[in-house]
């Protein structure tokens, strides 16, 4: 092999011209050699892996969208709740529709929904600034979303004493959620890419 031109060889011509010294005649120098090809193929194959790209791109997208559709729902249901005369509807004592569960259910839907919107964002921060800590928080964040809206639906059906007609985007999303969980939670602990992106 011309060791001048050495640069011009890949890391598997590297091996195969490696296998043609005389490890006799330079003892010790061909297993350094070797270990130093090793961690060059390992750099190159973490800088393949390292960026939002394939599959990250959607988990980018989620991030996204999701505080974004939560931020959309707030505007758009409960301004109108207390317009609308609903919230008296539900919670002033002697009408029909009255329960004494309607005022801690709508509450804690409102504060957890306003709490959600800045645990995205925050993880949204996370992303797209590469911290280590990314996974960790994207994990828990939609966790906790998933608790959080199954709780949601069991309040309300307690409310309604089993009648889900008042909550009609209940079941889409549970399912939303389920999905979240079912799909990115175990994509986080396994992904290569993940593991070599979120570094700082």
């Amino acid at each position: 092999m011309d060791h001048t031109n050495y640069k011009e060889y890949g890391l598997s011509q590297l091996y195969e011209a490696l296998d043609t010294v005389d490890n006799v005649k330079y003892p010790g120098q061909l297993s350094a050699i070797e270990a130093r090809i090793d961690e060059l193929e390992g750099k190159t194959n973490k800088n393949k892996l390292e960026g939002i790209r394939g599959w990250l791109l959607l988990v980018a997208l989620l991030i996204i969208i999701t505080p974004i559709r939560i931020m959309i729902t707030i505007i758009t249901t409960y301004p109108g709740m207390f317009s609308l005369g609903i919230w008296d509807a539900l919670t002033t004592q002697g009408s029909e529709a009255y329960s004494p569960l309607w005022a801690p259910i709508l509450g804690m839907e409102m504060l957890f929904n306003c709490i959600l919107v800045l645990f995205w964002l925050y993880v949204g921060y996370q992303f797209f600034t590469k911290r280590r800590i990314f996974p960790t928080w994207y994990i828990g964040v939609s966790v906790f979303s998933l608790l959080f809206v199954l709780a949601d639906a069991f309040s309300i059906n307690l409310a309604l004493q089993g009648d889900t007609v008042f909550y009609p985007g209940m079941k889409m999303e549970i399912v939303r959620s389920l999905i979240m969980v079912a799909i990115w939670v175990p994509y986080m602990l396994i992904s290569k890419r993940v593991k070599a992106t979120f570094i700082r």
